[in-house]
This record gives structure tokens, C-alpha cells and sequence, in this order.
């Protein structure tokens, strides 16, 4: 049984077939269902990676359908693999990905760029019941923050996406729409309401999970595996995945928090799960302690967070764990908060930044209209700075000492280049010999080679300065000298002058 059935889901969100496996959130599908029974238009919110799509997917949707209703695909505004006809052919370019989503293998693109959703929908097969006409129809736009964040040069098509909603529910009595997004934007999706029908829609906030459901979550999909947990085992996973580390003027302390991360819970059961012996039937604590440490999972999130990153978007993996640990961790060991910029977060691409939000590792939050990043969570802090050190010595003594330049390169740039972080000179001469005799096989970042610049820039200045300093002391050392000169000089025809004047003297 156990290699037939798979409990754990690990680090994805969950999928509709793993339905059997998905507990913890009855009473939040229950509710949602009964929105959607009630209400036309509903948004469901919460903090980022708390679990909306998995609740979708393995929850309400399964759910509507035993109800009746008919779902179109889940669709989101920003679609990054469809192929975009040119702009000017596009009447409203959130409304167009939308509609892609809805019928991704039976239309292709070009036939939505001037499509809105009541057309859309007038032709859109339903499905009938014996009992009544029509069935409910119901929208399900995932990721919705994606109207605010991307395609800021189309910010018009915004107040025109919600125009066509209001449109399509006020032409069909039967339609449904259900909003999902990260609570950091409801103020601009605030903007927008008042085009709904009505001014207003449902609002259901999806909070953590709560020790007790979590706990649900630990147990009960091993119901068909044929194993369970020893008394206290699931109990203790539970503390362990709440414990809140904190840094204080007297050290690290701990805490026992109220709530649990989903994504922690799935990566360190799925990675519990996965180390035990084939043959187990019960779950024991020197089994949790052994393969079930909550550290050791994070940091093996942490290094397929890297891997995936690294591969999605090129960047390099030593270049992105320095990064991560010089750039979202203080020297107090606390999570730090940086900037998103136009096209680089702190020197970072923001696709790198966009594909570590995708996954759960940071967590954006919205301050004044400008969006800031952090880690997802405090327990990623050791985890980073302990992989990343069992990381580098796995390297030889070229590979390592170039990863070092690469993260001395990063904290530059970070720190708004500042010519204190550069390398002095004799560092230079050093680093320089050292990539002469590398020769061909050493390959470095744009960066480092900026870094390597300003620094070669920042010494030649310096040289220079110390040049000026040393000829004009040289040139006020002389000057003193013939100053000195001058006077002794003045002083010996002085005395030249009395002695002749006292000769003149005695000789009357």
C-alpha cells in the first residue's frame, strides 16, 4: 500500500485528483459553496501562500460539481505562455488572457483579441438539467492580483475588465464570478467595485491553518496507507512546524505560534513520508526526529527552491543563494525587506524575484502602492545559511573563491554600490592573479565584472589622490626648506652688517 498511495503533496499547490488526500479546509469549502449558492459575485482572499488554489482545486470545485454547477477552466489575467498578437489588435489585454484560459486546446489566441465576455459566454455549450433550464455557470479567476502587477502600460483595460463582469452578470441571472487574490491588493481591487452589479460583492477571507487543523492535515491522509502516527508523534510535528524563532539582546529565542504554514506542513510530511522504510505501520518519534526534522525539510525546500529557480530563469545557483542570504537576512538573523524595482530587486532580475514568489520562498507586501519583498517565513533563516555553508564545501578552492567574488559582487550592488564594499588594492592584485590563472575557466557575472571595474576605478583614484598628497607635501617640504634658507640667509647678512659696523666702530 505504501508505494501505491502518495499522502502528501509536497511543495505544489494540490490538483483535483488528489481530493482524497485534501483535508483540513471542509468548513471553508462548505462556506464558499454557500457564497456562491447566495451571492453573484465573491472574492476570496488571503495572505500569500495560505492555500487558495489548493482550495479550488481539491475543494470547492469538486464540490460546485456535486452541487451542479458548471465551471469553466480556472483562468487568470496574465497568461505568461500564450503567444500575444500585436497590442493594437487586442481590445483589452486582461479580458483577452482570460478568455485564452477558458479554452486553452480549442481556439487559439487570435480569436479573443476582440472578444468580451458576454459574447464569449452567449456561445459557451451549458449544460441543462432534467429538473430546471440552465444550470449555474460559474468564472473562477486565480492569481487576480495579476490585474494590478502586470501590464502596467494597459492600466486603462482595468476599469474595463470589471465593466464586461458587471455586464456578463447583469445579462446572465445565472452566472457566477469568484475572485481569487493575495489581500495585499485589495485596496486597488476596491477601486473597481463599484461596476459590479449592485456596488458591492461577498468577501471571504482564508486564514491559516490553526494547530488543530493542521493537525487534521498530518493525520488523515494516511487513513488509506495503512500507517498512522504513535501517540503524540503528529502532536509534536505540530509544535515543531509552529514554533516562531525570534532574535533578541539575548540570543535566538523560540516560541510555540498560533498558526501553520500549508506549504511547510506538505514539504515536511511529503519529505517524512518518502524516507521511511517501506514497511512501516506506525509513525514513531525517533522516525519524526529522523526524517522528519523541520529544519532539515526547509532546507531541503530551500535547495529545490534553487534548483528550480536556476533552471526556469538561468540564473546562477551560487550567485542566487548569496544573494538570498546577504540580501533577506540582517546580521541579527532576522528576515530583511527590500525594494522591488522597475526590471532588478536589488540587483536580482525580477523574473528570479517573480519565480521565488511562484514557490512560496518570499512573500510580497504592499506599502504605499509600492510592492517589498521578504522571506516567507523566519524558519527559512537557519535552513539558508546551514545549506548554503555544506554548499560551498563542496567546491574546490577556484570554484569557491569565485563564489565569494560572486556574493562580494552581490552585496556591492545591494548596497547601492557603496566604494567601502569595493576591494581594496592589494585585494584586486590578488583577485586579478587569481583569474589570470584560471584562465579560460573562469566565467563571472556582469556583475562581478562592474564590481572588478569600480573597484580597478576606486584604487586609481585613490593612487591618484595619494600622488597629489605626496607632491604637495613634497612641494611644502621644499617650500619650508627655502623659507628656512631665506631666513638663515637674512640672519647671516645681519650679523655680516653688525660686524662691519662694529669694525667701523673701533676703528675711530
Amino acid at each position: 500500500m505504501r508505494g501505491e498511495v502518495q499522502p502528501y503533496v509536497g511543495a505544489r499547490p494540490f490538483h483535483a485528483e488528489d481530493r482524497r488526500v485534501f483535508f483540513g479546509r471542509d468548513q471553508e469549502t462548505r462556506d464558499l459553496v454557500g457564497l456562491l449558492i447566495s451571492s453573484r459575485a465573491v472574492l476570496l482572499h488571503s495572505k500569500s501562500g495560505i492555500g487558495k488554489t489548493s482550495l479550488l482545486n481539491a475543494g470547492l470545485i469538486p464540490q460546485l460539481e456535486e452541487e451542479g454547477f458548471q465551471i469553466l477552466p480556472i483562468t487568470r489575467v496574465y497568461q505568461p505562455n500564450v503567444t500575444m498578437p500585436p497590442d493594437g489588435d487586442i481590445r483589452n489585454i486582461f479580458v483577452f488572457n482570460a478568455l485564452t484560459g477558458f479554452s486553452p486546446s480549442t481556439a487559439t489566441a487570435s480569436s479573443f483579441t476582440r472578444s468580451t465576455f458576454q459574447e464569449y459566454l452567449s456561445m459557451y455549450p451549458r449544460t441543462r438539467d432534467k429538473s430546471r433550464d440552465n444550470v449555474p455557470l460559474t468564472m473562477i479567476f486565480d492569481r487576480f492580483e495579476e490585474l494590478f502587477t502586470s501590464y502596467p502600460e494597459r492600466w486603462q483595460d482595468r476599469r474595463g475588465f470589471f465593466e464586461q463582469i458587471g455586464a456578463a452578470l447583469e445579462g446572465n441571472r445565472l452566472l457566477r464570478v469568484l475572485f481569487c487574490m493575495s489581500e495585499e491588493y485589495l485596496g486597488e481591487f476596491d477601486q473597481h467595485v463599484s461596476r459590479l452589479p449592485g456596488r458591492s460583492l461577498t468577501r471571504f477571507r482564508l486564514e491559516r491553518l490553526n494547530r488543530q487543523t493542521a493537525l487534521a492535515c498530518i493525520r488523515e491522509p494516511l487513513k488509506e496507507t495503512g500507517t498512522s502516527y504513535a501517540p503524540g508523534v503528529a502532536e509534536k510535528l505540530v509544535t515543531d512546524l509552529a514554533t516562531v524563532q525570534i532574535k533578541t539582546a539575548d540570543g535566538v529565542s523560540k516560541f510555540v505560534g498560533e498558526f501553520v504554514e500549508p506549504s511547510q506542513l506538505q514539504f515536511v510530511c511529503f519529505t517524512l513520508w518518502n524516507s521511511l522504510p517501506p514497511t512501516t505501520t506506525e509513525i514513531t518519534e525517533s522516525q519524526l526526529e529522523a526524517y522528519g526534522d523541520v529544519d532539515r525539510s526547509l532546507s531541503s525546500f530551500y535547495e529545490e527552491v534553487i534548483a528550480r529557480t536556476a533552471q526556469a530563469t538561468g540564473i546562477n545557483e551560487g550567485t542566487l543563494r548569496r544573494w538570498l542570504e546577504s540580501t533577506l537576512i540582517t546580521e541579527n538573523d532576522s528576515r530583511a525587506l527590500i525594494f522591488r524595482g522597475h526590471q532588478h530587486t536589488a540587483s536580482l532580475p525580477n523574473e528570479v524575484i517573480d519565480e521565488l514568489e511562484r514557490q512560496h520562498f518570499i512573500r510580497v507586501e504592499l506599502r504605499g502602492g509600492e510592492r517589498w519583498y521578504e522571506l516567507s517565513h523566519d524558519r527559512f533563516i537557519q535552513p539558508i545559511k546551514e545549506s548554503n555553508r555544506k554548499w560551498l564545501l563542496h567546491f574546490s578552492g577556484t570554484e569557491a573563491r569565485l563564489v565569494q567574488l560572486e556574493a562580494q559582487a552581490a552585496a556591492w550592488h545591494a548596497h547601492g554600490r557603496d566604494i567601502a564594499t569595493l576591494l581594496k588594492d592589494s585585494e584586486l592584485e590578488e583577485m586579478n592573479a587569481f583569474i589570470s590563472r584560471g584562465g579560460r575557466d573562469i566565467r563571472y557575472s556582469d556583475t562581478v565584472a562592474a564590481f572588478l571595474n569600480a573597484s580597478a576605478i576606486q584604487n586609481q583614484r585613490q593612487r591618484s589622490r595619494r600622488l597629489r598628497l605626496t607632491i604637495a607635501w613634497v612641494a611644502l617640504s621644499m617650500l619650508l626648506v627655502f623659507t628656512l634658507l631665506l631666513i638663515v640667509a637674512g640672519q647671516q647678512r645681519q650679523i655680516h652688517t653688525l660686524k662691519q659696523l662694529q669694525q667701523q666702530h673701533d676703528s675711530r
